[in-house]
């Protein structure tokens, strides 16, 4: 990019999640650029604000969820088609933001650079990136539920972004800038005259300081970089060319990437180091479990009951159950002298009895409990498919029951579906679009029938959906669950139920989490539209009969009156 170039008004910014984009918009947006007026504001991992425009976020988003990828931008496809209604929705986009000195930020724009870039000839883009182990670290602590599933995701979707930033930076030199988020952080003033000289954009100096470091979390540990270099060294091999790439803010800016290569302790070395620090956690978690132990004995004699739920019979110790028929076992011990008879559990109104005394020697030893040990229990359940409360209750020997405490338990059936619409579930006497997504654990769905209000429909089934793919990658056809269906449905309050028929020839059948709410159309602009078109008819028809008197002397025949009343039946119906 040459210096002094003549000047060029829109700058975009963009970058992979969490690499500290909007604390390079929010220096921008200090030194005069306009990045919009309705922006994202905080939030998780954010507390600033995010700096991002709606109608860039909200287009970006859009594109993406036509094409079956999660509004969030996490994925590894190249080249996103963007279709002519959405071109001419970027326009208008365009066309509502041009002044003299403006631009965005969104980390999606990261998968639509040509796009922006052919849309926008004169656009200067601005690229900020930062180590993958620090994002990576990011990610995992904002608590993402697709990188909890699948935490080797966060990597790959850093590697994705950061090779489309370098490839397009290599083929638009002339009008990209290149920045590593610690150059920023470490001299933002220099940084905004670094890009006020080379595009040419007028840049007012910074009047207070906005960067705050404890904002920017750091991952220093050397852990995190052993593994990286050991395991993942394509990405290191990127990070090491962005680093040669980006601009030299200072004469002692050196390659980060290439410390790490020098610098980061051996695999060997990591390895022992951490053999040692899981040896120092556990010493630390007996400790604390030594703490916890002599708080829980010192309470004991104010509560008349502990208790504690070990898991269902075939799910582990996991709270989220995949069969609706299911043992419930634990243990139950007065701290009193009461005598426990029986057991039983409780969902809302239905109760479930149980079996008391079974050997648990465990208990006795844990709590230092002077008790017999038969203190087990097991009690046989049956969940519906969400969340539910279960209340523990026992009976002592004068045949009274004693509330002892309550679990909390959901059953996640083997089949998974979201409806994505309708986003809405009142809606008016109309025909209702539904979509979404059905897959099964195990099993290809081979059919997908809608049932409301007493109407089954097929629904069209197989749309590709790559983000439920990458949130149940080992569930079958989960890459093609979407489905969509268009279906008139009569006023009424009515469950939406999917009927899944699998190649085994099983049916499962779930339904929505809420009714459909079907309410008139607008009764009363419907009676008013009626009573003007009688109105218009009445005039029209005596008009009619007062012509057909002029002109032939009587009144309309027998043989008219039929075609007059069906007119008339219609306008009622319309």
């Amino acid at each position: 990019m040459a210096e002094n170039q003549k000047q060029q008004s829109v700058l975009i910014i963009a970058g992979m999640h969490r690499s500290g984009t909007s604390l390079t918009s929010s220096l921008l947006q200090s030194g005069g650029l306009n990045i919009g007026e309705r922006l994202m504001g905080e939030g998780d991992g954010n507390i600033k604000g995010h700096f991002e425009d709606w109608d860039f976020v909200e287009f970006h988003e859009n594109v993406l969820a036509s094409q079956g990828i999660s509004k969030e931008g996490w994925t590894k496809q190249k080249n996103i088609p963007v279709s002519e209604q959405d071109l001419e929705r970027a326009k208008l986009i365009l066309k509502s933001k041009y002044n003299n000195n403006w631009g965005w930020k969104d980390p999606r724009t990261t998968l639509f650079l040509d796009f922006w870039a052919k849309l926008i000839p004169e656009a200067n883009f601005i690229f900020v990136y930062r180590s993958p182990w620090e994002v990576v670290d990011s990610l995992y602590r904002r608590g993402d539920r697709l990188f909890q599933l699948q935490p080797h995701l966060a990597l790959e979707v850093w590697l994705h972004y950061n090779m489309i930033i370098k490839e397009f930076y290599d083929n638009n030199l002339d009008r990209c800038l290149l920045f590593n988020i610690e150059t920023i952080s470490s001299n933002p003033q220099l940084f905004l005259e670094v890009v006020a000289r080379k595009t040419g954009i007028k840049l007012k100096s910074l009047k207070e300081e906005i960067y705050q470091e404890s904002l920017l979390n750091r991952s220093r540990d050397f852990h995190s970089q052993s593994i990286i270099k050991e395991y993942f060294p394509e990405a290191l091999a990127v990070y090491a060319a962005l680093e040669e790439r980006k601009e030299q803010m200072d004469g002692n800016d050196s390659s980060l990437a290439r410390k790490i290569l020098t610098n980061c302790p051996s695999y060997k070395e990591w390895v022992m180091q951490d053999w040692l620090e899981r040896r120092n956690n556990q010493l630390e978690l007996g400790r604390l479990k030594a703490q916890i132990h002599l708080m829980q004995s010192s309470q004991l004699s104010k509560q008349k009951f502990l208790f504690g739920i070990d898991s269902a019979k075939d799910s582990g110790k996991s709270e989220e159950i995949v069969v609706s028929d299911f043992i419930l076992s634990g243990w139950c011990i007065s701290t009193s002298k009461m005598a426990i008879k029986a057991i039983r559990a409780k969902i809302e109104q239905e109760s479930f009895d149980g079996v008391y005394g079974i050997y648990r020697p465990d208990v006795v030893h844990n709590y230092s409990l002077d008790t017999q040990a038969a203190c087990g229990f097991k009690i046989p359940v049956c969940l519906l498919p969400k969340q539910q409360t279960i209340q523990i209750e026992v009976l002592d020997r004068r045949n009274k029951w004693h509330e002892v405490g309550s679990h909390s338990l959901r059953f996640s059936p083997p089949l998974k579906f979201c409806f994505d619409r309708p986003q809405v579930w009142r809606q008016e006497s109309s025909t209702i679009f539904f979509s979404g997504w059905c897959c099964h654990r195990e099993v290809e769905i081979k059919r997908l029938v809608l049932s409301v209000a007493d109407i089954f429909q097929d629904c069209s089934y197989g749309n590709y959906r790559e983000d439920v793919h990458l949130a149940y990658p080992d569930w079958t056809g989960s890459k093609n669950s979407g489905f969509t269906l268009s279906i008139t449905v009569p006023p009424g309050q009515w469950p939406v139920t999917l009927k899944a028929y699998l190649e085994t020839g099983e049916i499962i059948s779930v339904q929505a989490p809420e009714d459909l709410v079907v309410s008139f159309l607008n009764i009363a602009n419907q009676s008013n539209n009626k009573l003007k078109k009688l109105l218009i008819f009445a005039r029209d028809l005596k008009q009619r009969i007062t012509d057909r008197q002029k002109r032939l002397g009587r009144s309309p025949s027998l043989s008219e009156i039929p075609r007059l009343l069906k007119k008339l039946v219609d306008i009622y119906r319309s």
